[in-house]
């Protein structure tokens, strides 16, 4: 048998991605999630590169999430 799973919901796949940077990011208040369809929208201030390259893997491995916009900018 083969199931179907409905698409995504947006706010699913946001809580799914801001549940996601709670668990990794340093300060993830300062990172915020949009989803309006496609692409997820990552926007905000980061202090290193690699927490950039983490929020925009978390993005990225969220269900739903088909594409992913990063306008994080690095503060330091």
């Amino acid at each position: 048998m083969i199931a179907v799973r409905p698409p995504a919901r947006p706010d699913n796949v946001k809580a799914r991605i801001l549940a996601a940077l709670r668990r990794s990011a340093k300060d993830p208040d300062t990172i915020r999630v949009r989803v309006e369809g496609d692409p997820v929208i990552l926007d905000g201030i980061v202090d290193v590169r690699h927490e950039r390259e983490m929020a925009e893997h978390a993005a990225r491995s969220a269900p739903g999430a088909a594409a992913v916009e990063d306008h994080l900018t690095i503060s330091g």
